[in-house]
């Protein structure tokens, strides 16, 4: 049964938005002509997300190695049969940090992004997580799954949530999604994080969410991978 770490995050990712997968790659001009700045906001995210993580108490890791880095890394996604990339600012990953299996992953914001270039970016490294994700052998066939990513728009930051059905998963998983593909995505509210209130809210927002991933309810295919074998193992599911 789902614990009470499972409501809380699932209560605090509240706000849905619709949004269309972009067919496009990660890498415009604008974006790295703020290089700089996004890099900035990755520390941001990795130093706020270890210092919750090493702060957590009363929490039974369960033998799960959890790694926060800026590990900046490309992933793909599907869309009719055409790969599209996208990129990490950062990420919680599980398992040795060779695996780079993320379970958390960061993304950056750069001046004049829009709201919706924003959540179809948030989209798009959902989908390349979870792809990645689907790589890891867990002997329960395809079921739903949970994604999180966290980023700035500007000066304040969302934690993301998105639920992917198994058969939705079933459907674009072999052939890639279709050219219309419509997700729900679920935001906390912003937090600006040169605010008090804010500031303890995330990190609470964020500690339960650590502790959800650690309880062994959350449906993150890494993570179930690791906890049902001991091991992570690549391949095909059976």
């Amino acid at each position: 049964m789902p614990g009470a770490s499972d409501a809380g995050i699932a209560s605090a990712c509240k706000t849905p938005e619709t949004v269309t997968l972009p067919r496009k790659n990660w890498k415009v001009a604008e974006r790295e002509r703020h290089r700089v700045f996004i890099t900035s906001q990755a520390t941001v995210l990795e130093t706020l997300l270890k210092e919750v993580y090493r702060r957590l108490e009363g929490v039974n890791p369960r033998g799960l190695e959890i790694h926060s880095t800026l590990l900046r890394c490309k992933l793909f996604y599907v869309i009719g049969r055409k790969q599209y990339a996208t990129k990490l600012e950062g990420a919680v990953t599980v398992g040795p940090a060779a695996e780079m299996l993320p379970i958390v992953s960061c993304t950056g914001w750069y001046e004049r992004q829009t709201w919706n270039e924003f959540l179809g970016e948030t989209l798009s490294v959902m989908v390349s997580q979870l792809a990645q994700n689907m790589s890891v052998r867990t002997g329960r066939g395809i079921q739903d799954q949970e994604v999180f990513v966290i980023g700035f728009h500007g000066p304040r930051i969302h934690i993301a949530r998105a639920l992917f059905t198994a058969d939705m998963i079933s459907r674009v998983h072999p052939r890639g999604c279709s050219r219309d593909e419509v997700f729900e995505l679920k935001f906390t509210r912003s937090y600006d994080l040169t605010l008090k209130k804010d500031w303890l809210e995330v990190t609470r927002a964020l500690a339960r969410l650590f502790r959800y991933l650690l309880s062994g309810h959350a449906k993150v295919r890494a993570i179930q991978g690791y906890l049902n074998r001991g091991e992570l193992r690549t391949g095909k599911d059976i």
